[in-house]
């Protein structure tokens, strides 16, 4: 246990019981005690409809938000997206006597968790009827001006905003009710929101579940906001963001667009950079049709033509940076700053909707789930035929032929662990403070050769990986007999899962991965030998391939 632990955790729709209060009351006296406040989420636990996950995490925030009036350094933490809890000292309570107060009336809010004997009579139940009612109506109030407030909790209110805006479809019985939320919001309409964080940075920040957008200064056109903030505070970089350097999309016949710079290559991604610049305009549309003094601006002037030609005639328009690591990618036009970063599309559908899950649903969320960076499956062959071909004719004119055969006779299965160990750590998808090697080579590891997390950002909590690194002396490909995947998955409660070996893979262990990952809602990630060989032929891993191969 380290020192954030808390000692005791207080579950609302406990207090309500005998004795309980006094109980509390000495425990809440108790001098420099570190105490949690555990909400019940039950719908986090099974989630079913967006609306019904969006409803805790808005209990959840009125909690926060309301106790944090009376106790100073209060935090929220989630564990594993199931509960939330806030922590705190009783040594930060302001008002012990408001404080507790507060608390037990907000623990009137969840009725449905209340044990019947804690009512005795029929008047005490009309009184907790009422002041059940009482804390759903202010749960309500709360959610109309949500976007108003500069909450202590942004990142739980913008929780609340990725499922709300899902949810509001779910249970909307016809058109006209959406047309009205669009009409207000018409950010909403593609998957955008305002961030709850945007009091803290000053203007608005809107988010969704697969990019951000930063309008540009609204009184000067020319003034493009400043990306370190955002990025920084909530971007989930440990060592600081990583430069972002000029880029350049180009397009190869009918394969994907790219974007590159001298360090890193991506896939562009066009359909998500017009339906972010579709979003900006429809803000910019809403704030300034009222306003006559902006109809001669060039940017609205440029708003309206976008939207008039469908917007595919902006992205010759663009100025692109990408990051040295290739997992921020950002767009730029004269409306607006739109920031990509290499994750899902939408990823924020928790767990299983029903015990007997829909398969069109499933199916659905497998093919918009694609990553923006990664290029379909039925195109990567083509697609990297055309760039080696690019790229070798590009060394001839050069009298530099490519060349990135290895060689792996000097290892052995610990020397290779340590490899792919390296590798990780400099990763863009993973938070390098957070790898861990799980002993030697062949020890009790449990299968986990290497345990790794992605990284944490505003919106996207981070993920737990297994690592299992497979050294062969044959050149025969790596199958599924020699693996042990299930049962890891089960054992350690994982969300991804990654192979990494200095042979080929074989089509047994592909097709079992993929398999696993379509039935247990989990990623995978494979490493054969042409992967990290060509990885470290990049300029950024030349340490790494000296330190192993160049002694």
């Amino acid at each position: 246990m380290n020192s954030n632990t808390p000692q005791k955790i207080i579950k609302l729709s406990e207090l309500r019981r005998p004795n309980t209060i006094n109980s509390l009351k000495n425990l809440l006296s108790t001098p420099d005690t570190s105490l949690a406040i555990n909400v019940p989420c039950p719908n986090l636990d099974f989630p079913r409809w967006h609306i019904d996950i969006a409803h805790d995490y808005l209990a959840s925030l009125v909690v926060g938000e309301s106790l944090a009036q009376y106790c100073k350094n209060i935090e929220a933490n989630f564990e594993g997206l199931r509960t939330v809890f806030f922590t705190f000292n009783t040594k930060d309570i302001i008002n012990l006597e408001d404080f507790i107060t507060k608390l037990i009336w907000l623990d009137k809010g969840f009725k449905e968790d209340a044990p019947d004997a804690s009512v005795d009579s029929e008047d005490e139940r009309d009184d907790y009827d009422y002041d059940y009612e009482e804390f759903r109506g202010e749960m309500e109030d709360f959610a109309d001006k949500i976007e108003t407030l500069q909450l202590n909790f942004p990142e739980l209110g913008d929780k609340y905003m990725a499922n709300i805006i899902p949810g509001q479809e779910e249970i909307s019985g016809d058109d006209v009710n959406l047309e009205a939320i669009y009409f207000k919001h018409p950010e909403r309409q593609y998957e955008f929101w305002r961030s709850c964080a945007s009091s803290h940075l000053g203007y608005d920040f809107y988010v969704s579940t697969w990019g951000w957008i930063i309008l540009h200064d609204l009184d000067s056109l020319n003034i493009h906001r400043n990306l370190a903030i955002p990025l920084a505070k909530f971007g989930g970089f440990v060592d600081g963001i990583p430069n972002l350097e000029d880029a350049q999309w180009v397009a190869i016949g009918n394969l994907p667009s790219i974007v590159f710079n001298e360090n890193v290559m991506a896939c562009y991604p066009l359909e998500g950079v017009r339906q972010a610049q579709e979003c900006a305009a429809s803000i910019w549309n809403l704030r300034f049709r009222d306003q006559p003094d902006y109809i001669n601006k060039g940017a609205t002037r440029t708003i309206y033509n976008i939207t008039k030609n469908g917007f595919y005639s902006s992205q010759n328009k663009v100025h692109v940076k990408l990051s040295e690591d290739g997992y921020v990618l950002i767009v730029i036009d004269t409306i607006a700053q739109y920031v990509f970063f290499k994750e899902k599309y939408y990823s924020f559908r928790l767990g299983t909707l029903s015990e007997e899950p829909d398969i069109n649903f499933l199916e659905e969320i497998s093919e918009r789930g694609k990553t923006l960076w990664e290029v379909p499956t039925k195109s990567q062959r083509p697609f990297w035929i055309a760039l080696d071909k690019f790229s070798e004719t590009l060394g001839r004119f050069e009298g530099n032929p490519i060349d990135v055969k290895l060689n792996w006779s000097e290892f052995d299965d610990e020397k290779f662990e340590q490899l792919c160990y390296d590798i990780l750590q400099i990763s863009e998808n993973f938070n390098p403070d957070t790898a861990r090697k799980m002993g030697n080579s062949r020890s009790r590891d449990g299968g986990r050769d290497i345990e790794i997390f992605t990284r944490q950002r505003i919106n996207v909590p981070p993920k737990k990986w297994i690592v299992q690194c497979k050294f062969s002396k044959s050149n025969r490909a790596l199958p599924a007999s020699k693996m042990s995947i299930s049962d890891v998955i089960d054992e350690h409660n994982v969300q991804g899962f990654c192979v990494m070996t200095n042979t080929l893979i074989d089509s047994t262990l592909h097709d079992r991965l993929e398999k696993i990952s379509q039935n247990r809602s989990i990623e995978f990630d494979e490493w054969d030998v042409l992967r990290i060989e060509r990885t470290l032929a990049r300029p950024r891993y030349r340490n790494i391939k000296k330190r192993y191969f160049e002694k």
